[in-house]
């Protein structure tokens, strides 16, 4: 029976490799094979500003405009998109959670192609 280490394993035979000179554990070794997918700097200004805009005197859109430069449709899209990312559940999971309930609550609009009478 083939056992794996749990506190140390130090890679000699890879010179030049991931783990060379490295002393790794089970969990960090894992680690290495899977890299953990962080938000960048604009998600989490973007999930930050959520956070907190309503502290903010004035419109929404024009402190979106000032304090993150981009536009009101931009940060919308970027709020809808970071609804469905885990690595933004672990970031800020009330306001992540907040969003996701609040877009459940939404009705779902229908297209006048699919023929349905208004």
């Amino acid at each position: 029976m083939q056992r794996f280490p749990t506190r140390h394993c130090i890679a000699e035979k890879a010179p030049g490799g991931w783990f060379a000179g490295k002393s790794v554990g089970l969990v960090g070794f894992l680690d290495t094979l899977i890299p953990a997918v962080a938000l960048s700097s604009r998600d989490q200004a973007v999930l930050d500003f959520e956070r907190s805009w309503w502290l903010i005197a004035g419109p929404k859109e024009r402190a979106i405009k000032e304090q993150l430069d981009m536009s009101a449709t931009e940060y919308y899209r970027a709020l809808k998109r970071l609804t469905g990312d885990p690595a933004a559940v672990e970031y800020d999971p009330l306001t992540v959670r907040r969003l996701q309930k609040a877009a459940a609550r939404k009705p779902v609009r229908r297209s006048l192609a699919e023929g349905e009478d208004v």
